[in-house]
């Protein structure tokens, strides 16, 4: 603490001012761009020269560096979420995908998250999810046996079946709903790209996953349940027994796992398979050895998120030597930063 507070003597000895955020001539990012989603990596890169750690975007800040966002991150007070936010710039106040963004799980503050996590904690014990791996465990050599013989395929596509298998199973759902799911999940994950030209495809898929939640909620209260044995779903009702969790909480908590579970899952495998097939002795290696590949695995979260994260200042933050003003968007594209 001290050696900083003597370099900021020093520098202020030397005639020294902080930069404001606003005035510094910083690197120009396009991520509203097609073309720029092809490949990234080179466009962070060429920002980095011109700037170590920060760039704009149409809509804000950008961090470019990781472990400037490991540092912002840590100063979580003054950081907001911005589902409020998001809303408000693609104009979508009183939608579909609008008002699911504004009451879903992350958006809940205060006694309401409290009273939603109280009521579904016993029902996401890491008991409850180790019971699930022999399920899991299924599906993904059921799907590695129905899509091996292709020869070849998209490995984005293949990997986006097994988180909306698995939630389907877990929740006692009819497989045959899966392709709509799938179509509904892809177009609510184009949200991350706060581009308006995909609104009226997120807006179909919110209205999709509602019908489909509120459908199979109200099927399991008539009876209709294929198997004997308990599932998810079940548990959840369980749970709502007991009051304080209305028929749209619970849909939406239903949405808000498919939602979570599908672009964490699929997004971390297709990134781990692009490093893999840039090494192709490590792939090489992690079908022969179980251990390898989890050490892999793990070395893949570290490196990786499976999806960018921003964050509303709640009051001025100075970090560098440079001072982000209050009610700045900043953005961090945590898979592509270094």
């Amino acid at each position: 603490m001290w050696s900083q507070f003597n370099d900021r003597i020093e520098k202020r000895e030397k005639g020294w001012t902080m930069q404001r955020g606003t005035e510094l001539d910083l690197p120009f990012l396009t991520m509203d761009e097609d073309a720029f989603a092809v490949d990234p990596f080179p466009h962070f890169a060429k920002a980095r020269e011109q700037h170590p750690w920060l760039a704009r975007w149409p809509i804000g800040y950008v961090i470019t560096d990781y472990q400037a966002m490991r540092d912002l991150f840590s100063d979580e007070g003054k950081l907001g979420m911005l589902y409020d936010g998001i809303v408000e710039i693609m104009e979508a106040k009183g939608t579909p995908w609008g008002n699911f963004q504004q009451r879903h799980m992350l958006s809940m503050t205060g006694e309401t998250h409290k009273r939603v996590r109280d009521i579904l904690a016993p029902s996401f014990t890491p008991r409850q999810a180790n019971a699930h791996r022999p399920l899991m465990q299924q599906t993904i050599r059921e799907l590695l046996d129905e899509w091996a013989p292709k020869g070849a395929f998209d490995f984005e596509e293949f990997a986006s079946y097994f988180p909306i298998t698995v939630m389907c199973r877990l929740i006692g759902a009819d497989p045959a709903v899966i392709p709509s799911l799938r179509s509904a999940m892809e177009a609510i994950g184009l949200s991350t790209s706060m581009d308006k030209r995909w609104l009226p495809a997120m807006q179909e898929g919110v209205l999709t996953m509602e019908r489909f939640t509120d459908d199979l909620i109200a099927e399991r209260r008539a009876g209709k349940k294929t198997s004997t044995e308990p599932d998810l779903l079940d548990l959840l009702l369980e749970a709502q027994s007991g009051g304080g969790l209305s028929d749209r909480e619970l849909g939406d908590v239903l949405i808000f796992l498919f939602v979570a579970g599908y672009d964490t899952s699929k997004n971390m495998l297709t990134l781990i398979m692009r490093q893999l097939i840039d090494n192709p002795e490590i792939y090489r290696r992690c079908g022969e050895d179980h251990a390898f590949a989890r050490s892999v695995v793990e070395e893949g979260f570290r490196i990786h998120s499976t999806t960018s994260s921003q964050r509303l200042l709640l009051e001025d933050v100075t970090y560098r030597d440079v001072l982000l003003e209050k009610g700045a968007i900043v953005w961090f594209p945590l898979s592509v930063s270094l």
